[in-house]
């Protein structure tokens, strides 16, 4: 679904609706107690200057002849002209100056490296942004700053200078020491912050408040990463865990990112954060449904169907009489898809192991499906006609290059085992004739729409856990990767699987949109994993898959 989390609702409430066709508008806020207002005429002034030539408010940093400043209507910020550290941020009314050295990049190696302050090379304004050049131990980071949207919006490159595998945790700073700092990484959470850093890593943005200002820092939802956004007494700060490799053939040895700095609300924290994330990206937050309702799941025509929205259906036979019918109630018609797995069924025996159900794996022939009743996966894999040939092309694999499977009975499949498939649409697209489950899934998705005009879009199943929460170690599928790698705990580069899954994503609903389609997906949850999903982090969610989706 397109998850909303609704500023204005009492805590720990998560909202989610399709009536809306307008971006979310901002919630009314209460007034607490607030920094200097500036004027009328810094508000409107529109300007990039040295900041000793700029008036602002007497909560601000003093104006500094060796400071550059980028400012628009509603937002300013002061840079150290020297290291391009950032000094302060004005958003609204909402004044923050950073203690000194002002922001800084911190490095380390993973596992078990310091962290180390990256040493700028070169500050300068251009095109209307400041560009930062750092040097580190055998790395270098560009970044390059501009206010975009009433946010300051960084965009950098890391670069390995050993040529080898690395894994880096990349650090963002904002250093402020205030009293009473309070850490708020989630509706819920509005804490005081100790000299033991706390942490959240389901949402991409977090807020730092005092009693006068707040500061946020956020990753957009068109900059996928793994991440982990930590506060604490003296500062708030964004960790990337950033995979380098030789491998990635379209950034080798680099990683781009990307991520805003602004100020809040401080009595509202990451609600007020929230609000204005929404509000700097209404293409991932516009609603494009038809009104709420429940879900029906392959079913038989129930007596209280006006009561029903959704429908998700399979590409089974017919679809036009289920289509007729939904449509006569307003209801809207979604063909299944799962792209996370591809599974072999009705097995004789359930395997005990990995070798065994390897051993089942090599005995297993498609028609091991079409002598079976069709499930929601074969219908949605092709009837397995070319499990085997994806199998071969897009499953995962661990670091001792074994395929990452699950063996289980289920319901509908009896016993099976199921390989974990990474469904980005770009896999092996340089080696013609090789079918991989996101070039598949498509082809097959392309066809169905094809044969129902009528369908309003497509349901795509389990973003969770089980598949999407799992690493690719597999070398010969780094070269495809649009969005950095990541690592697992032993700092092996890897690609995370909820990655892959957003490039599959991405490219569905940009056709789906341009179609005035809908893009329907199921999955969409927070939780902790039992040991490091990634690097040192348990918990995570789906906040960037769920700003592609519609419902």
């Amino acid at each position: 679904m397109r998850l909303h989390l609704d500023a204005r609702l009492p805590d720990c409430t998560i909202a989610t609706t399709m009536a809306k066709s307008q971006p979310y508008p901002p919630a009314p806020l209460p007034q607490p107690q607030r920094g200097k207002r500036l004027t009328s005429s810094q508000s409107a002034l529109l300007a990039l200057s040295i900041s000793a030539l700029c008036s602002i408010s007497p909560a601000s940093r003093a104006a500094q002849p060796d400071t550059l400043v980028l400012q628009s209507p509603g937002f300013r910020a002061t840079f150290d002209r020297a290291s391009g550290a950032l000094w302060e941020i004005t958003c609204d009314e909402w004044a923050v100056s950073f203690d000194a050295p002002g922001g800084r990049l911190l490095a380390e190696d993973f596992p078990g490296g310091l962290a180390k302050e990256l040493t700028a090379q070169s500050c300068r304004l251009s095109d209307q942004c400041v560009k930062v050049m750092y040097r580190g131990p055998d790395l270098t980071c560009e970044l390059e700053w501009r206010i975009e949207n009433g946010m300051l919006r960084a965009k950098g490159r890391l670069q390995n200078q050993t040529g080898r595998d690395r894994a880096v945790v990349l650090t963002y700073e904002l250093p402020w020491a205030q009293e009473g700092l309070r850490f708020s990484p989630s509706l819920n959470s509005l804490n005081l912050a100790g000299d033991q850093p706390k942490s959240g890593s389901i949402y991409p943005l977090a807020a730092l408040c005092s009693k006068r200002a707040a500061a946020a820092l956020a990753i957009p939802p068109n900059a996928p990463n793994m991440f982990k956004l930590v506060g604490a007494r003296k500062s708030l700060a964004l960790r990337l865990y950033l995979g380098l490799s030789p491998d990635t053939s379209r950034f080798p040895n680099s990683a781009s990112f990307s991520f805003l700095a602004y100020g809040c609300d401080p009595a509202w924290g990451f609600r007020d954060a929230l609000r204005r994330y929404y509000a700097a990206f209404p293409e991932y937050y516009t609603h494009h449904g038809h009104g709420d309702g429940l879900w029906m799941f392959k079913t038989s025509q129930p007596r209280n169907i006006e009561h029903y929205k959704y429908d998700q259906t399979f590409a089974l036979g017919d679809l036009d009489p289920t289509i007729q019918r939904d449509h006569a109630a307003g209801v809207l018609t979604f063909p299944y898809m799962i792209v996370g797995q591809r599974e072999i069924k009705h097995l004789a025996t359930l395997p005990s192991d990995y070798d065994q159900a390897m051993a089942a794996y090599d005995r297993w022939t498609p028609a091991g499906t079409s002598s079976a009743r069709p499930t929601k996966e074969s219908v949605a894999a092709g009837d397995d006609i070319y499990l085997k040939e994806e199998v071969a092309s897009s499953a995962l694999k661990d670091a001792a290059g074994r395929y990452v499977i699950a063996i289980r009975n289920s319901s509908w499949g009896s016993n099976s085992v199921t390989f974990v498939t990474n469904p980005n649409p770009h896999l092996m697209e340089d080696k013609p004739g090789t079918r991989t489950t996101g070039a598949e899934a498509l082809a097959r998705i392309h066809g169905w729409l094809a044969r129902y005009p009528a369908v309003d879009g497509l349901y795509v199943d389990s973003l969770g856990s089980a598949w999407c929460g799992k690493l690719d170690s597999r070398r010969n599928h780094f070269p495809y990767s649009r969005y950095p790698l990541t690592f697992d705990s032993a700092g092996r580069p890897a690609i995370h699987n909820v990655i892959a899954h957003y490039e599959f994503l991405e490219q569905l609903c940009a056709e789906l949109h341009s179609q005035k389609r809908l893009l329907f997906a199921n999955g969409v949850y927070l939780y902790a994993a039992k040991e490091p999903e990634y690097a040192d982090v348990r918990e995570t969610g789906r906040f960037f898959l769920a700003g592609l989706l519609d419902a």
